[in-house]
């Protein structure tokens, strides 16, 4: 016998999965089988789920919430694949007919291939050596701290960039997806100020942890070099 989830929305989950396209991923849970696993998978994108997979602590915590009157779904958070990709991610929980949770409809969304984009178009204006040098730390000192002598809990051992974006972000209570450019760029600011950007890695760390590429954290910080932020 056919699923009854799928009997309701399988139609509508393909339609969609169809109509974005290759970048998305759209996923059912049976909220009402033990371990809420995965039943139905449409679109595009492979995040590397099979059928079966148990729902994720988000998606239990999500439910929960549910349980407890909270209704709102989850909009524009992230999660990450088994390869390593960085995907941003929906959910919603659908109720029956006596508003009893059944189902849980996850989507998720690659955009990688977008950053990628970002950065040959970017490649495609300025010239080669350019990009040379950026690649290097080379371009207008970014290599070298704002003040020789100033200490950095980095250069300390204490905290990796990531980790440092990371606690300003808990500290300002809010996420990478919901910063403001101005909001950002005080993040690399504060990195920069503090000589992160000397250690190795440090510019890919940050842009992992703040879902930005990394032409932008180089343009950010040859903003703050010349001095025309804040």
């Amino acid at each position: 016998m056919r699923h009854p989830l799928l009997q309701k929305y399988d139609r509508l989950i393909e339609f969609f999965g169809q109509m974005l396209g290759q970048d998305y991923e759209l996923s059912l849970f049976d909220l009402r089988a033990e371990g809420c696993p995965l039943i139905f998978i449409a679109g595009g994108l492979n995040s590397g789920r099979p059928l079966g997979t148990p729902l994720a602590a988000a998606g239990l915590s999500m439910l929960e919430r549910f349980r407890q009157g909270d209704r709102e779904p989850l909009v524009n958070s992230h999660s990450v694949t088994a390869d390593g990709r960085l995907l941003r991610s929906s959910a919603v929980i659908l109720a029956d007919g006596d508003d009893e949770p059944e189902g849980l409809l996850s989507v998720r969304f690659d955009d990688n291939r977008y950053r990628d984009l970002v950065d040959e178009v970017l490649h495609l204006c300025h010239p080669d050596h350019f990009w040379q040098e950026i690649e290097g730390l080379e371009i207008a000192g970014l290599n070298r701290p704002s003040d020789s002598g100033q200490a950095s809990a980095a250069l300390d051992g204490e905290l990796t960039a990531a980790e440092a974006v990371r606690r300003m972000l808990l500290e300002a209570n809010t996420t990478a997806d919901a910063l403001t450019s101005e909001e950002r760029l005080h993040i690399i600011s504060e990195l920069e100020k503090h000589g992160y950007f000397r250690l190795k890695g440090a510019v890919r760390e940050v842009t992992e942890v703040l879902h930005c590429s990394q032409a932008s954290v180089y343009r950010y910080l040859t903003q703050l070099r010349r001095g025309d932020a804040f």
